[in-house]
């Protein structure tokens, strides 16, 4: 009598559990299928993190990168678009974008009031200054596409437009008496 009580609908899961209890690949299989999610998660997560990561510090390399070819003035142009092309673009890893990237370079920035050039885009302008000068290199890109909104603490937004900016500040050299360029 006994017996047949169990095999009612009732105690279907006093049945499962006594069968997950002896059966060892039953429960294994119920625990990949509970926990593969969580850690296919993570993976995903780690992943996208050392790609930003990854991302961000090539950016500070190419703001740093492009602010020692103005120190040193050994680049050859003689506009924001040849300065990208000829120093920024060729800096840039293939994780970079090229066409994402746009680039600023200032100077005569009021090094003590620093703050007040935080808010300031001087994107696309291109005056890299005399020698001695201190000049203010800035490097943004643009992020686009579904993981953009992941970016919190390394990104900016403006616009709704979310992007990630670098800036550098050098001394220009002198290299010949009486160089420069007045901006």
């Amino acid at each position: 009598e006994n017996h047949k009580s169990l095999k009612s609908p009732r105690y279907f899961w006093i049945r499962l559990l006594h069968f997950f209890r002896y059966e060892e690949k039953a429960s294994v299989a119920i625990e990949f299928a509970l926990l593969s999610p969580v850690y296919i998660s993570l993976l995903s997560g780690i992943m996208f993190f050392m790609y930003s990561t990854v991302q961000v510090a090539n950016l500070d390399y190419v703001a740093y990168a492009s602010a020692t070819e103005i120190r040193k003035n050994t680049s050859v142009a003689n506009s924001i678009s040849d300065f990208k092309s000829q120093v920024v673009c060729l800096e840039a890893s293939p994780m970079l974008d090229c066409d994402k990237i746009e680039v600023g370079v200032m100077s005569r920035p009021n090094v003590f009031g620093l703050q007040d050039w935080f808010g300031q885009s001087f994107i696309g302008q291109f005056c890299p200054g005399n020698a001695g000068e201190i000049v203010m290199v800035s490097v943004r890109y643009n992020l686009d596409g579904p993981l953009r909104k992941f970016y919190a603490n390394a990104s900016q937004t403006e616009d709704d437009n979310r992007f990630i900016l670098s800036r550098y500040l050098v001394v220009r050299e002198p290299t010949v008496v009486g160089e420069g360029i007045n901006c």
